[in-house]
């Protein structure tokens, strides 16, 4: 496949262009080490979609009542009882977990976030990262606690749904339960909802 592109910068009041022609040939080497082969990822990613596409239609209900789901009781969980909940689901599934804080609150409370995939500790190439964030605004506890419920509802589905599974083996999946967690605790305390500073 021959391909072109044209660069154009400015460099200290300067402009250029660079074109740069090239083609593109299947390589003929191995797979280097740690690297995933296209035509497999295809697969997986052909295979997740059609999960999607059963989860839109009729074979729904099928699919979801072969998933496990948390049996605890359901429950607002402050910092303390957070911070408790990722490392025990951490030291639980210690293969396909990994918690790691991005830095310190206003009052000094770690932001946690768990990885959830099959190699957690390593950026496979070609494999996609997400991202959930919760409790941007300290008010806004449902997000929070629908986050634990997912990474509680990841690990314990997984090798037991092939759905999941290969959700977790192919995609490296970041969660931040709460990114506030300093005005979740003040409007935790507080009596009456959306009386206080909290968001």
């Amino acid at each position: 496949m021959s391909s072109n592109f044209i660069v154009v910068a400015d460099y200290k009041r300067h402009s250029f262009a660079l074109r740069l022609d090239f083609n593109l040939q299947r390589s003929t080497h191995d797979t280097p080490a740690g690297s995933k082969d296209v035509s497999s990822t295809n697969d997986v990613y052909n295979l997740l979609s059609t999960y999607a596409e059963k989860l839109m239609n009729d074979t729904r209900e099928t699919i979801l009542r072969s998933l496990l789901e948390p049996t605890t009781e359901f429950r607002y969980h402050n910092y303390d009882l957070m911070v408790q909940k990722l490392k025990d689901l951490n030291a639980k599934y210690p293969n396909i977990t990994s918690l790691y804080t991005i830095g310190k609150s206003t009052e000094n409370r770690d932001l946690w976030v768990i990885i959830i995939s099959d190699q957690p500790l390593i950026h496979e190439p070609g494999e996609p990262e997400v991202k959930y964030i919760g409790n941007m605004h300290g008010d806004e506890s449902v997000g929070r606690e629908c986050l634990i419920l997912l990474i509680e509802y990841l690990c314990m589905n997984y090798e037991k749904s092939e759905y999941i599974t290969q959700l977790v083996n192919n995609v490296r999946i970041h969660i931040m339960p709460t990114m506030n967690p300093d005005g979740f605790e003040y409007e935790y305390k507080q009596s009456q909802h959306g009386q206080g500073l909290g968001r």
